[in-house]
């Protein structure tokens, strides 16, 4: 398995859906946590609000 770094885009198993995650930490965190990573759930639902 390569190592985890930012820009990285993941599916995710969840109970009823896959989902995409965005690996948003630094390298050097993620090298320090080896195992880890720091990420955010993407919207693919096309319903996400935009900021006003």
């Amino acid at each position: 398995m390569t190592p985890p770094t930012r820009g990285q885009v993941w599916r995710v198993q969840r109970a009823t859906k896959t989902r995409a995650v965005v690996i948003v930490e630094s390298d050097a965190a993620l090298d320090a946590l080896p195992g880890t990573a720091v990420c955010v759930m993407i919207d693919e639902t096309q319903g996400a609000r935009t900021p006003s």
